[in-house]
């Protein structure tokens, strides 16, 4: 599901990357259902939009030279919501869902949230975005071989509000391959969530370059004002 507009072009409309529909469509993955709501400016350009995976199964098996992108499960260009129903299913050799912007205007944001989940089995990163990554009360597994699980270049990373979100990687999980990573700038936060970060030496990393790394939650034996904090340079 491949929709890169910053390469997009005219005289050539077939080829990817392709342009984003500027009315709602269907598509059918696997046996369910890929459903894009836009939204559209006064000129009629797309600038946001809703993806709502509904028993939804991406596949991209294209390993050529640009693989990391061009094999992606999902590859946006503008600030999206992703709602999720049902079970739901990313496999890919580059990354699982790629939100990018050449200006690295730090605009381009991904809110993710529904009663539904989704599995990600992807080479490169499950999560690569260029703004702010959202995980609002999603259930989440992400498998990946190389890079991080959830990355941002430019923005923070939230999990909050009962989230549980499974990070796996097989390579082993270093600083510089955190499971969750900002980038340039940005915090890390996980708010009454459930995150597990797993590997094969045992260890888990959350990598913010920003200000802080925070986790929140309620503790019985403190009540529900305390939250423990971790900092991270």
């Amino acid at each position: 599901f491949i929709f890169n507009e910053d390469g997009y072009d005219p005289a050539n409309p077939d080829a990817y990357p392709l342009r984003l529909p500027s009315e709602e469509t269907v598509y059918t993955a696997g046996g369910g259902q890929i459903i894009w709501t836009p939204e559209t400016d006064s000129a009629g350009n797309v600038v946001s939009g809703r993806l709502t995976l509904r028993d939804a199964v991406i596949q991209n098996t294209y390993s050529g030279a640009t693989f990391e992108n061009y094999g992606s499960g999902i590859w946006m260009c503008v600030p999206f919501e992703l709602v999720l129903e049902g079970e739901n299913r990313i496999t890919s050799q580059g990354r699982g869902i790629f939100l990018t912007d050449s200006s690295n205007s730090g605009t381009r944001t991904l809110n993710v949230r529904g009663t539904g989940s989704l599995t990600i089995d992807s080479q490169m990163e499950g999560i690569r975005t260029d703004g702010a990554v959202t995980l609002d009360a999603v259930n989440l597994t992400v498998t990946y071989v190389f890079a991080s699980g959830i990355i941002t270049e430019y923005g923070d990373i939230v999990i909050q509000n009962g989230s549980r979100v499974t990070l796996k990687n097989s390579a082993g999980i270093t600083v510089s391959s955190a499971a969750v990573r900002t980038n340039n700038i940005g915090d890390v936060s996980i708010r009454n969530s459930h995150v597990i970060a797993v590997n094969s030496a045992g260890t888990g990393s959350f990598h913010g370059t920003g200000r802080r790394t925070e986790v929140k939650r309620q503790d019985p034996r403190h009540g529900p004002g305390r939250s423990r904090r971790n900092s991270m340079s």
